[in-house]
């Protein structure tokens, strides 16, 4: 079953640390680097797709009705999420139909950029710490990636790309040779690439139905 200590001493193990942690609280270099670098490299990776494991959507909470600089309404931040992706209706959120097939990393996310969305903006919170979520939208539900901190909720090559950035992030505080980092950084992207096209093959992208929330706005 994977771990955090799984995951850190996969990490030493491809910059050439043969020596393990057995908790990352420990007082050695090795767990020190680690627990530096360790839930900063995952919540970065979380962010950098919209990960199906991840996945998650609420009602959002009002915080108020009064116009905040030009926008309607102002909702709560969801307090477990890396970054908010979309605002809806009641109706959803469904990319128009496209095929997947042979679509590169990179092109997935220009794809995204063409889905018509409920405009939104986050703002830090005028009143406590925190942020917020302005819109124009009445009864909103917020579409987000949730940071997970079970690595068990992990998918396996999210689990494999997690550990070669958080090599590269420990690669310096340990004394690895600048071409092991790189190599790490190198992996890294490439693992990342291989995870994200896993997910988008899972998600079903040959459907050409449309979200009402969506037809409405064309």
């Amino acid at each position: 079953m994977a771990s955090v200590v799984t995951i850190c001493n996969m990490a030493l193990g491809r910059i050439g640390i043969d020596q393990t942690i057995e908790n990352i609280d420990d007082q050695n270099n090795r767990s020190r680097a680690c627990k530096l670098f360790y839930a900063e490299t995952r919540d970065q990776l979380l962010r950098d797709f919209d990960w199906n494991f991840a996945k998650a959507v609420v009602a959002a909470g009002m915080l108020s009705d009064e116009q905040l600089l030009g926008w309607q309404y102002t909702y709560a931040y969801p307090t477990d999420a890396v970054v908010v992706r979309a605002l809806t209706d009641s109706s959803g959120l469904r990319m128009p139909g496209w095929y997947s097939s042979g679509c590169a990393f990179g092109d997935y996310y220009g794809l995204q950029a063409q889905v018509r969305r409920i405009p939104f903006d986050i703002r830090a919170n005028p009143d406590t710490t925190g942020r917020i979520i302005v819109t124009d939208l009445a009864e909103a539900y917020v579409w987000y990636t949730k940071r997970i901190e079970d690595p068990n909720q992990f998918d396996p090559l999210f689990t494999s790309a997690l550990a070669w950035r958080l090599a590269a992030e420990i690669g310096g505080p340990l004394k690895a040779s600048a071409s092991v980092i790189q190599n790490a950084m190198n992996m890294a992207i490439a693992v990342t690439g291989q995870a994200a096209t896993n997910t988008m093959n899972e998600q079903g992208m040959q459907d050409t139905r449309m979200s009402p929330s969506v037809a409405g706005r064309n």
